[in-house]
Formats: C-alpha cells, sequence, structure tokens
C-alpha cells in the first residue's frame, strides 16, 4: 500500500535539534526502515518556516511508518494518509456512480455494510443545449 507522511517541524525547534534528529535516524534506524520499505521518496517544501517534509511510502507493513512518527515524534508534527493512484477521469465515473459499498462485514445475526457517498465536485454541461 501507498502512503504520503507529511511531517511540520513544530514552531519552537531549532534547525539544531533538526539536524541531531535527522543525524540519529541516519545511525540508527534509516537502514532498518528502509528495508521495510518497497518505495521511500522525500520531498521538502523549499524555503518552507517551519520546515515541511514529505514522504512517499511504499510498504506492506504499515506498522513501519510507525517508527518514522515515533522517532520525528518531539520535534514534528505528523499525518499518515493511505492513499491510492487515480487518474481523475477514474475519479469522475466513481463520482456519477452514487453509492457504493465499500465493505461488508457478516456476523451471526448481523449484516454491517460500510457505504460511501460519493458526489460531483462539478457537473459539465454543455450550454448550446
Amino acid at each position: 500500500m501507498w502512503y504520503v507522511v507529511v511531517l511540520d517541524a513544530k514552531e519552537d525547534v531549532s534547525r539544531k535539534e533538526i539536524y541531531y534528529e535527522r543525524s540519529e535516524w541516519l545511525k540508527k534506524r534509516a537502514k532498518v526502515f528502509l528495508k521495510k520499505c518497497k518505495t521511500l521518496k522525500r520531498f521538502e517544501v523549499a524555503g518552507s518556516s517551519p520546515v515541511k517534509v514529505f514522504f512517499v511510502i511504499e510498504t506492506d507493513d504499515p506498522s513501519t511508518l510507525n517508527v518514522l512518527s515515533n522517532h520525528f515524534g518531539d520535534t514534528w508534527d505528523s499525518v499518515i494518509y493511505p492513499v491510492i493512484e487515480r487518474g481523475i477521469a477514474e475519479a469522475l465515473k466513481e463520482d456519477l456512480t452514487g453509492l457504493q459499498p465499500r465493505m461488508i462485514t457478516v456476523t451471526p445475526g448481523r449484516v454491517q455494510a460500510s457505504l460511501i457517498l460519493h458526489r460531483p465536485a462539478f457537473l459539465i454541461t454543455d450550454s448550446t443545449e
């Protein structure tokens, strides 16, 4: 599965503290973390203050992401999003289909269905009609 991890340096954290955490990461955890990831790409927002970093990660073990957020937790605020690749045409088609069952759980005497409501973000109309 693919994930996007957003790390925002906390406002009261100095560049020296960020440098120290990055150094410790490379010494202690980077190799283990990389072994658990199929893909790992790191992006930094140029010129942002405080520092903002994005990771795009592919891994079969979501618990791997805890290593990242736990290590940087004292100096960074982190948010992890599971993501899927989907083109705009596919998204529009799904928007137009309305309600779709996402997951059905059956237990004795009880059935639960989780539904996702898809609403079009915009409608394209031909003004010549």
